[in-house]
């Protein structure tokens, strides 16, 4: 409710000046680095908690898509991913291509899903379609990392780019 409140107050003291919105930049990296790995905020890591702020933010997001296109009915609204090149470390193996797979689908296609169309799939859970909720996507790609089984690791080789990363 309070984003929402936010997303009108926007919509309403930008409308004539802006009529492009970003509404969250990144859910994918605040819930990994927060609630998956803790190097952010320091909170309990946690699978569950984690789930249920990817659907909170899509929620926010889904509403502010509504709130602003009441407000600016032509206006574009969307949010940015970043998104992640997954490769399994041995390609014929069966462990890291599933976890290649696993990893591509919760931190790439889930949340694409849930913020475009309010559709939870696997790994965040299971809804019908409800609607299409973007008309423009942001793509920040930063890096690919290499899936062995379980394990998520950074190539050592390759072209690197300004952060050190391939």
């Amino acid at each position: 409710q309070r984003f929402t409140k936010y997303a009108e107050f926007v919509a309403k003291n930008l409308n004539g000046i802006v009529d492009e919105f970003c509404t969250i930049n990144e859910p994918n990296t605040y819930t990994v680095l927060t609630y998956l790995v803790g190097e952010w905020v320091q909170q309990e890591k946690s699978w569950k908690t984690a789930k249920t702020v990817y659907k909170n933010l899509a929620l926010c997001h889904i509403e502010a898509y509504k709130t602003i296109h009441k407000i600016i009915p032509n206006s574009k609204v969307g949010f940015a991913l970043n998104v992640t090149r997954f490769i399994p470390l041995r390609k014929n193996n069966i462990f890291d291509r599933y976890g290649t797979f696993y990893r591509d689908r919760q931190f790439n296609i889930a949340v694409f899903e849930a913020f475009a169309f309010g559709k939870l799939i696997f790994p965040l859970g299971c809804s019908k379609k409800k609607g299409v909720f973007y008309d423009y996507t942001g793509i920040n790609y930063y890096t690919t990392h290499v899936t062995k089984g379980k394990e998520e690791l950074f190539p050592d080789t390759g072209e690197f780019n300004d952060l050190g990363w391939v």
